[in-house]
């Protein structure tokens, strides 16, 4: 009984640090996208680990979470939502914010009671961190060309775009042009992320793994979950 308490607050607390962490990394950016997205120093790692360690439904609890922390941040201190109104803003929130970043939470979708406690845990969990990472960026392609694809000509005409503008241009139109638009734009900072955060996931596991009172209450907790 006193274990299953230490657990419960163990979960609690990590997941209050590891949403803090997440918040105050997500400050720390390379804004460079004139419409929204940068490459953050590993904000999402801290939601993945969440999923990892306490379980898929705490982690996506977690993510819900984390996914008003930033569109808090983004109505505060950017203008995310300036021009935006009606279904357009609420399927913005939904798409770039809900479920971008709750997805985050389920980062431990492989590492399960059966192998917490193995060396191949570390890389279950970048394998699950590369998987909601890429869902992620699926979510900001849907809302990119659902919202935006009338951005799409004046993306690709734009100098620093150069060649690949040209090509853009030549091949695709309509529609099919907004759907590259928005693959190519959420890509510049979505495929960075992937990478930062698999790696991340990665190298935080293996630390905390080879930490042996540190992976003992993490079996714990984690032989805890649902599921």
């Amino acid at each position: 009984m006193a274990n299953d308490r230490n657990n419960k607050t163990f979960r609690l607390v990590f997941s209050g640090i590891m949403l803090a962490l997440a918040f105050a990394l997500s400050f720390v950016k390379l804004p460079f996208l004139p419409y929204g997205g940068s490459v953050t120093l590993f904000s999402m790692v801290p939601i993945v680990l969440v999923g990892c360690v306490c379980g898929n439904l705490w982690g996506l609890l977690v993510g819900l979470v984390y996914s008003g922390l930033q569109i808090f941040q983004s109505a505060v201190f950017s203008k995310a939502f300036i021009d935006e109104n009606g279904w357009r803003l609420l399927l913005m929130i939904l798409l770039d914010f809900v479920v971008a970043f709750a997805v985050l939470g389920l980062g431990g979708m492989f590492v399960t009671k059966k192998n917490v406690s193995k060396k191949s845990m570390p890389w279950l969990g970048a394998a699950g961190a590369a998987i909601v990472s890429i869902l992620r960026y699926l979510s900001h392609i849907a809302s990119g060309y659902i919202l935006f694809r009338t951005y799409a000509e004046w993306f690709f005409t734009e100098k620093w775009v150069n060649a690949m503008g040209d090509w853009a241009m030549k091949t695709f139109s309509g529609n099919r042009l907004g759907l590259v638009y928005s693959v190519i734009y959420n890509g510049l900072y979505m495929i960075p992320e992937i990478v930062i955060t698999t790696i991340g996931t990665f190298v935080v596991l293996m630390v905390l793994r080879n930490i042996k009172s540190t992976n003992r209450r993490i079996i714990g907790v984690r032989n805890e979950a649902i599921f």
